[in-house]
């Protein structure tokens, strides 16, 4: 029976972090996709890395999650915050986030050096 499920749960997370890292490939991705990574990022350390991963390709995330991004620097878990840190900058430097915002997250980075 401990075999089984050890299989079962191997085969789950290879699903899981295909899923994960095919979220990577999309043009934009919503709000709660990115606070489904950050979920994962608390899952065993395959499915973390992969998460990680994909924070680095994501090119564009719809909608204004700017004051969430911001609150998360400060979470208890080290990893939400470095994702938290590592989305602020992409959006940062991505030509499709809007002056207004781009300057907020400048601004905010200032204050907090």
């Amino acid at each position: 029976m401990i075999s089984l499920t050890s299989s079962f749960r191997h085969k789950f997370d290879n699903f899981h972090i295909a899923a994960i890292k095919l979220i990577g490939y999309l043009d934009k991705i919503t709000t709660n996709t990115v606070n489904a990574l950050q979920e994962a990022l608390l899952d065993d350390y395959d499915v973390e890395r992969a998460a990680i991963e994909t924070f680095t390709r994501i090119p564009r995330i719809e909608g204004n999650m700017l004051d969430q991004l911001f609150e998360q620097l400060d979470d208890d878990s080290a990893k939400v915050a470095y994702t938290s840190a590592q989305i602020l900058s992409l959006l940062g430097r991505s030509e499709r986030t809007k002056p207004e915002q781009r300057k907020l997250i400048l601004k905010k980075a200032c204050r907090c050096s």
